[in-house]
């Protein structure tokens, strides 16, 4: 295990107890290279100290995943977005609110599809920040993942099942898995 301090992924949605709840989990799960990078999720109107939706639980199950280990939701502080390498947000407006808190982590922030997209194809362990540096592009609303919370287990389902296909392009590339 490396002995240097791991980089940090920062998943952002609203309330922190569906998307980028299930973004840390399926992360965690998938991460071979312990100690290399953590994983964290917040919201930015976190429904504070309440687990993991219920549906979005049940969706995880089917990927192995025990959501009542994940500590209650938390709210988005000025110190995780400081002390995270890469904040990946569920919408554009998510990503704004980040900015607006600390302007220096603009070029470090992006809408999970965005990334997805600009890491689609690449090598592995690519400089992201590099790369997520020089993407000048208008976000749209195709950058944005529409919450699935209150639309029962169907929606959950494949929430996660998009959220795992959005990993299987951000992971590698950064170099989180093998």
């Amino acid at each position: 295990m490396s002995t240097e301090v791991p980089r940090r992924v920062l998943f952002v949605c609203h309330a922190n107890i569906v998307r980028s709840a299930a973004a840390e989990l399926l992360s965690k799960a998938r991460n071979d290279l312990s100690g290399e990078w953590s994983f964290e999720s917040a919201g930015v109107q976190a429904l504070v100290g309440h687990h993991v939706d219920t549906d979005m639980a049940a969706a995880l199950a089917a990927y192995g995943i025990d959501a009542s280990a994940k500590p209650g939701a938390r709210q988005l502080s000025g110190q995780m977005i400081e002390s995270a390498d890469l904040i990946l947000t569920f919408e554009r407006w998510h990503r704004k609110w980040v900015i607006q808190q600390d302007p220096s982590a603009a070029r470090r922030t992006l809408t999970i599809r965005r990334a997805e997209r600009l890491l689609a194809g690449r090598p592995r362990r690519v400089e992201v920040l590099s790369l997520f540096a020089n993407d000048d592009a208008a976000y749209t609303s195709a950058d944005d993942f529409a919450d699935p919370v209150g639309m029962g287990r169907a929606a959950a389902a494949d929430a996660a099942a998009e959220i795992a296909r959005l990993l299987n392009g951000i992971l590698p590339a950064i170099g989180a898995t093998r």
